[in-house]
């Protein structure tokens, strides 16, 4: 039901349903029981709203109408090239040349979509280069002050963004050890929402909303790294044998 609620909030978490799903058949042992009613209840949810958009559009809609209005500011001049490379610009789609503001939002959403995998295709040798802009804005590697301004854009203080780019620094680092020292199951659980934003981003853009669905995963694992070692610490001082099998947390 959660992960159904989630994509609903945020479309692009449709994506960790499946792996969600796929998680459950392997630390269930090939059960496949569990992984269809973790299909089936996220479905359920979602299914009204599925069906409520696909009888109030002109052209079949399942979440949401902005997945043309994403892909449109994506695949431009802008966000292939200059300061935007790998992000979104509200240039490309403000006012698109051919396409109407007062049209039904599903045939402006299909319009921009095409225009999208048509610009990818006649750029497909730029792709590359966009595609590891991308996944540097994301990791907060590329394009600080571009982010920064669309943070504030989005009604964000300057020093608070600031503030996430340095605590990013800080624990992402801490997290890569964290999940090195989790238990399989638990990491490859956590590792759902870094996959979910991984895919986005390559195929979206790289951006700190578009990161947020992973942030709780690297905030909890940073905290199993820091765990991890205040308690070997702890050991060391007391002269007792490691807490936990082969140092992993469960």
């Amino acid at each position: 039901m959660l992960l159904g609620l989630a994509a609903l909030a945020r479309s692009e978490l449709v994506l960790a349903i499946p792996l969600v799903a796929l998680w459950c058949w392997f630390e269930l042992r090939r059960d496949w029981r569990t992984p269809v009613l973790v299909m089936a209840t996220a479905a359920a949810v979602l299914a009204p709203w599925a069906v409520f958009n696909m009888v109030r559009f002109e052209r079949p809609v399942l979440l949401t109408t902005n997945d043309g209005t994403t892909l449109g500011g994506t695949y431009c001049d802008q966000a292939f090239h200059g300061p935007d490379l790998g992000n979104w610009s509200l240039l490309c789609v403000a006012d698109p040349p051919g396409v109407l503001a007062d049209v039904d939002p599903s045939v402006r959403s299909a319009e921009l979509r095409s225009r999208a995998f048509a610009y990818a295709r006649e750029h497909a040798e730029r792709l590359p280069v966009v595609v590891a802009a991308r996944v540097g804005r994301s990791l907060d590697l590329y394009g600080l002050d571009r982010l920064v301004d669309q943070d504030e854009g989005e009604e964000r203080y300057r020093w608070a963004s600031w503030a996430g780019i340095v605590a990013w620094w800080v624990l992402a680092p801490l997290a890569v050890v964290g999940l090195r020292r989790t238990e399989r199951g638990a990491r490859r659980l956590l590792l759902v929402p870094v996959l979910t934003v991984a895919v986005t981003t390559v195929l979206f853009y790289g951006a700190h909303r578009i990161r947020s669905p992973l942030e709780p995963t690297v905030v909890v694992a940073a905290a199993m790294a820091i765990a991890t070692w205040l308690t070997a610490r702890a050991a060391a001082r007391s002269g007792a044998g490691p807490a936990t099998r082969d140092g992993e947390l469960s």
